[in-house]
């Protein structure tokens, strides 16, 4: 009896580790953006550091808050509900970004009126981009090649990213007009949001 009960405990421990790690491996993916085969955006799979072609980000997270780590400078990001803020060392508001169902919007201060925002299609395979009223480009999912392809308003594609989703993140690739570390700063902070 006592040899039967170690059995079933030695079972139980293991099918709980395996299901862990698969757990695990599912929820923690690297993203890479990549512009003609070059990766110009990185989010470890762990979620402890990002990259882009000449920056690297120090990510430690804790509950809904994180604090970014870039040339030594340290910024903070908050999450409440859906809503996610990013400050700069001096305390205020650098990103935001506020998620609803079938929408993403991106304001780069506080108060900004231009804001970008990420419309997805009813099947969750495309996002529509704007910015402001603009119309700037497109993310779509491919999912029999695993594969998000951002293009221009004018057809021309950014950048590719392999994955098993679509990729709010991509979008950093439609943001010319962000400085390499303001990209950086929003690709993390999209990533960390699972987006």
């Amino acid at each position: 009896m006592e040899k039967r009960k170690m059995s079933v405990a030695f079972f139980v421990l293991c099918a709980f580790f395996l299901l862990s790690f698969a757990t695990a491996s599912a929820l923690a993916e690297k993203i890479r953006i990549k512009k003609e085969g070059q990766e110009i955006f990185v989010f470890s799979a762990n979620g402890t550091k990002a990259k882009s072609g000449s920056l690297s980000v120090r990510i430690r997270q804790n509950g809904d808050k994180a604090v970014l780590h870039v040339n030594g400078q340290r910024y903070a990001m908050k999450q409440k509900e859906n809503k996610y803020k990013l400050r700069s060392p001096g305390g205020r508001v650098l990103l935001k970004v506020k998620v609803k169902p079938g929408k993403i919007r991106i304001y780069l201060n506080e108060d900004d009126l231009n804001s970008w925002s990420l419309k997805a299609n009813d099947d969750r395979t495309r996002f529509k981009v704007r910015k402001g009223e603009k119309m700037v480009g497109k993310i779509k999912f491919y999912p029999e090649k695993k594969k998000v392809k951002v293009k221009k308003d004018d057809g021309g594609e950014c950048c590719r990213v392999k994955t098993d989703r679509l990729r709010a993140a991509a979008v950093v690739c439609l943001m010319d007009e962000l400085s390499e570390i303001e990209r950086l700063l929003l690709f993390s902070i999209l990533c960390i949001a699972g987006l």
